[in-house]
């Protein structure tokens, strides 16, 4: 049923300063209208600080076969994978009447990406946590991100959908927020967004690594989700999409994973981020998980 592809930030210096007011207050609604003034949400989205935008090089080709080298068919991200094609592979209403299933595909996905580790809420719930969350996706106001000929990132047109995506992780948080609050629990971004991009695809994931790489990048992470923020993703991809395009198809022919955009802006600024870490690197952790595991 449904498919996901499309662009980026673009080169992202503002205008040198000019002399005059009225220059300096036309750079300021042009950053603006580029959602490049971060918001922080309280009832409803409010500029703060101006961010410049992003200049490249990018080095997006390096950092995404940094990411995907060695993937092999057990690999974590293949949990990301059959999630999201289990997600694609059928029309609404045929996953819904599997509705179980698809709560077991998301639950199984999350687990493997640290929702459900240490005192997180989720580990006090049996799979039927997630029902709610498929219902809510799969409702007919959010059917305009999941066409299969629909791919956020790419057109420019993406930007009218900012404030469904929006909604959407609103919704989930929403529907997750019951369970939460009983265990005393609030829910993140971080979980909202996962569930976004192991379903629909057209969200990054705000974790950890993602959050430390969009910020070396010079990008400002708000607090809490908002529109900037999803449209400076926007940009980003869409400014650099050839790139991204040339990755897409390459990792899905060597590694048979159909990856949309917007899975590869998180794998992107994920792996920035794990090359930030002070922890070892992901090759010498995996080895070693290899030998705890034999």
């Amino acid at each position: 049923m449904f498919d996901s592809s499309k662009n980026a930030l673009a080169d992202a210096r503002p205008e040198q300063a000019a002399t005059t007011t009225t220059t300096t207050t036309n750079a300021t609604a042009a950053l603006s209208d580029r959602g490049l003034v971060p918001e922080m949400q309280a009832a409803a989205d409010a500029p703060t600080l101006l961010v410049p935008r992003l200049s490249p090089p990018f080095d997006i080709p390096e950092k995404l076969r940094a990411y995907y080298e060695d993937r092999g068919e057990h690999d974590r991200d293949r949990s990301w994978e059959y999630c999201y094609r289990y997600f694609h592979h059928a029309n609404a209403e045929a996953i819904k009447a599997d509705r179980d299933h698809a709560a077991l595909q998301l639950g199984f996905y999350l687990a493997s990406f640290g929702m459900y580790r240490g005192s997180a809420f989720l580990l006090q719930y049996p799979y039927t946590v997630h029902l709610g969350v498929v219902d809510c996706l799969l409702e007919s106001n959010f059917s305009k991100l999941w066409p299969e000929e629909f791919e956020f990132g790419a057109s420019e047109k993406d930007e009218d959908l900012v404030p469904l995506i929006l909604k959407a992780c609103e919704d989930v948080r929403a529907v997750y927020l019951p369970f939460a609050k009983a265990k005393g629990k609030s829910v993140t971004d971080t979980l909202v967004t996962k569930v976004v991009l192991g379903t629909i695809g057209c969200f990054p994931a705000l974790d950890t690594y993602f959050n430390a790489g969009c910020k070396h990048r010079g990008i400002n992470v708000p607090g809490r989700l908002n529109s900037a923020f999803i449209r400076n993703m926007l940009c980003f991809c869409r400014d650099n999409v050839q790139e991204f395009r040339n990755e897409q198809a390459r990792i899905e022919g060597r590694y048979q994973m159909r990856c949309p955009l917007m899975k590869l802006v998180d794998a992107y600024f994920v792996r920035i981020g794990e090359e930030l870490s002070p922890r070892e690197p992901k090759k010498t952790r995996k080895r070693r998980s290899d030998l705890r595991a034999g």
